[in-house]
């Protein structure tokens, strides 16, 4: 499916290979969750009260407001010039990102997202070139549910660096946040005074200055950014060296093996109430979390001081201004192997590989559990069909464990032994 010429298109990965997920009534859950908190969806959102509500539109007002005021100023970057970023700057080799889309039928149960590519052809080339691999898949919120996935992805090559992000929005409007920072955030990246000079200094700026789009975006384009936002996780690799970087807020994940061998070499921290740092920053901001009990597991969320909002279940994210004077943060947590003894360079001639996945892959996988299937399936099976399994498994147990709720899934996987150009 094209969109566009034949240097920017937009395609779909997967198709009917991806199974849909199965909605059984029978298990359709009806119970009252607690008797303490909003109703809620144990993993999900918070279905916030009408005067919570009616609260976040106006703290929206008033974040409009300071546009007027000049403190606040509305987004500098259009649609036109991230493409334009993608398709003219000299040493971008390509770029995908997923495609937002509202069509009913994009929204199904199981639903790829597809892709919008620069600079290639066809998706063929990020396999056989790049070794990437990706699968963006709708959840289900619910029985018949038709909301939009949540989840998005970008790649980026630059020079010989690949830049590969994966975001899962939350919220009304976490759709709209994950697709426009997970194209600001490379843009920003690789227009920064830094970028190259000071790698972990350039993250960090990009990842602010993404955030302050963010908002100016929001205003414009009518967009809830007080309870609605997204986790982000970056990773980044020159291809000729093996020199790394992460960046991460929230809980999606990086983790990092080798085909070979059965260890996780290194797997980025989540972003969680309940880390003690996290903790305390979030109660020194006057933030307050809340811990919500059931039969199986209890979770921590954040929340206003004296209201029963947002409910955000981790302490760093993009958009959810609601929370920002309560401590949480839209700072990545940096890790790289440069200047850093603890995390080793990676040996690209041990053929590694990374995965970049949502939380949906994380509520109930373990990284090492993640690295091991991985390891035994790419043995004997092509890696596009191994991202697939991934998928699949993280959907099944959400089948077992949860019934009729299943978070989007994202799956990007980053075979570094392939030919890098």
């Amino acid at each position: 499916m094209q969109r566009g010429n034949q240097r920017n298109q937009t395609v779909a990965v997967g198709g009917a290979q991806f199974a849909k997920l199965e909605q059984d009534a029978s298990v359709l859950r009806k119970a009252e969750r607690s008797n303490t908190m909003p109703v809620t969806f144990r993993r999900g959102d918070i279905a916030l009260k009408k005067e919570d509500q009616e609260q976040l539109e106006e703290n929206q007002k008033q974040l409009a407001g300071r546009v007027r005021r000049g403190s606040v100023q509305l987004s500098q970057t259009t649609s036109e010039q991230l493409s334009s970023h993608w398709e003219s700057c000299d040493f971008i080799k390509l770029h995908v990102h997923g495609k937002q889309s509202d069509n009913t039928t994009d929204n199904k149960p199981g639903a790829e997202r597809e892709g919008v590519l620069f600079r290639l052809r066809e998706p063929k080339v990020l396999y056989d070139d790049y070794g990437f691999f990706y699968s963006c898949t709708k959840g289900a919120k619910g029985y018949n549910d038709t909301s939009s996935n949540q989840d998005n992805f970008s790649f980026t090559v630059y020079g010989d660096y690949s830049i590969s992000i994966v975001m899962d929005g939350h919220g009304p409007c976490g759709h709209r946040v994950s697709a426009r920072c997970v194209q600001t955030i490379p843009y920003y990246l690789t227009r920064s005074e830094d970028w190259l000079k000071d790698i972990p200094k350039a993250l960090k700026d990009a990842f602010a200055s993404a955030s302050t789009d963010l908002i100016g975006y929001a205003i414009e384009n009518d967009v809830d950014v007080q309870a609605s936002g997204s986790t982000c996780v970056l990773f980044m690799i020159n291809t000729k060296t093996g020199d790394w970087y992460t960046a991460n807020v929230g809980d999606s994940r990086v983790v990092i093996g080798y085909e070979n061998e059965k260890d996780v070499v290194f797997e980025t921290l989540d972003h969680k109430p309940s880390v003690e740092a996290e903790k305390k920053r979030i109660e020194a901001s006057n933030g307050e979390i809340r811990t919500l009990t059931y039969d199986d597991f209890s979770v921590d969320r954040i929340f206003v001081k004296g209201t029963d909002y947002p409910g955000l279940c981790m302490s760093r994210s993009f958009g959810d201004e609601c929370v920002k004077p309560c401590g949480v943060t839209s700072e990545p947590e940096i890790a790289t192997n440069v200047g850093n003894k603890t995390n080793q360079k990676i040996d690209l001639l041990k053929n590694p590989f990374v995965v970049i996945a949502s939380d949906g892959v994380w509520e109930f996988i373990e990284s090492s559990w993640c690295i091991k299937a991985i390891v035994k399936k790419l043995s004997s099976e092509p890696a596009d069909r191994v991202v697939q399994k991934l998928a699949k498994e993280s959907r099944r147990r959400w089948k077992l464990e949860e019934g009729d709720y299943c978070d989007d899934i994202t799956v990007c996987l980053l075979q570094l032994g392939k030919t890098q150009k």
